[in-house]
């Protein structure tokens, strides 16, 4: 299986590779880092953004405008003599629910690795077999999950979307495509409810941990 790699302190690594301790963060927490390439204010925000249709007219009176073109500003009954209504557009901010997840990369880089404050990167040696593992530790000893989870490579496209994206968890600006990001993403329990950080240890997850040497 694929190769992932975690950037974190020295002072930590020990208890990754001995025991398998570990940290899994929340997409809100993450907005709270000063760290720049850390954390994130954008994270589980998505804009929809939809292109009203246009709309050119003479003589025409506020119903002869199709409805969704922009019936908020022309009131009931009001007649014009020319109308043009083009490039348009309606945003609308979606704030997802918070959930758990956990950060890697597929791509070691020692320079992205000190942007991060880290000083150590872990090579973590089964992509599948080490999430899969965060996600039973979570649903079975910590009860936090159901059990649906889902581990995936970043998209760095923006957060503009023209529709609502089942990738929301997983959409990061252009700018942070140097990191090439997978995140392991694990909804709570009760979606919508106040979730923390959480300390998990796992011998098992140590043993496919090594230190990664650049």
């Amino acid at each position: 299986m694929p190769k992932i790699y975690k950037y974190i302190s020295s002072q930590f690594a020990g208890a990754m590779l001995d025991s398998g301790t570990i940290r899994v963060g929340t997409i809100y927490s993450y907005r709270k880092d000063e760290n720049i390439e850390v954390g994130d204010s954008g994270e589980g925000v998505l804009t929809v953004e939809r292109r009203l249709p246009d709309f050119t007219g003479a003589n025409v009176s506020s119903k002869d405008i199709p409805a969704g073109v922009f019936p908020v500003f022309f009131s009931e009954g009001t007649t014009f003599s020319k109308v043009i209504i083009q490039d348009n557009y309606v945003h609308n901010d979606r704030n997802y629910p918070d959930v758990y997840i956990y950060c890697t990369t597929k791509e070691p880089n020692k320079d992205v690795m000190k942007s991060f404050g880290a000083d150590t990167c872990v090579e973590i040696a089964d992509n599948h077999k080490f999430h899969t593992l965060i996600a039973e530790e979570m649903m079975y000893s910590k009860k936090l999950i159901h059990g649906l989870y889902l581990h995936k490579s970043c998209i760095y496209e923006g957060r503009i979307v023209t529709r609502d994206s089942l990738d929301n968890y997983w959409m990061k600006e252009p700018r942070h495509i140097h990191q090439r990001e997978v995140r392991l993403v694990m909804p709570p329990k009760e979606v919508g409810s106040t979730i923390e950080p959480v300390l998990i240890s796992n011998p098992d997850i140590g043993k496919l941990c090594s230190i990664y040497k650049f």
